[in-house]
């Protein structure tokens, strides 16, 4: 559970940092950083007390609706801004890749990675 939310808080905390004018940047991100702990904390609270209530197996079906209209809203309602002179300015995702490919510290940490997360799966 810990990991998936630190995994949602690094893919919200860059659109919100720039998206967001340079005065109100550090109120986006801790309020972004409330939310997280927040949902750490009432998240298994209120997951406890609805598979009480009402079941575990529906709880999956509350949260599979849940997760559904959370990305309808993202799809229709979060627009990026892109910013006249910024277009171009960073790298795609293959220009990552080659990168990864030509530089001979990075292939090592990707073949670490890739090694380690087989040995640590579990069975």
């Amino acid at each position: 559970m810990w990991q998936s939310s630190k995994r949602m808080e690094s893919t919200t905390v860059a659109p919100s940092s720039t998206n967001t004018p340079g005065e109100k940047t550090g109120y986006a991100i801790g309020m972004l950083q409330a939310s997280t702990a927040a949902g750490t904390v009432l998240g298994p609270l209120i997951g406890g007390v609805l598979a009480d209530l009402i079941g575990y197996r529906e709880i999956f079906f509350v949260t599979a609706a849940l997760c559904g209209i959370g990305g309808i809203v993202v799809t229709v309602g979060v627009r990026e801004e892109v910013h006249p002179g910024t277009e171009g300015a960073g790298h795609g995702v293959f220009d990552n890749y080659r990168l990864m490919v030509t530089d001979r510290r990075l292939r090592l940490v990707g073949i670490g990675l890739v090694v380690g997360g087989i040995l640590l799966a579990p069975e």
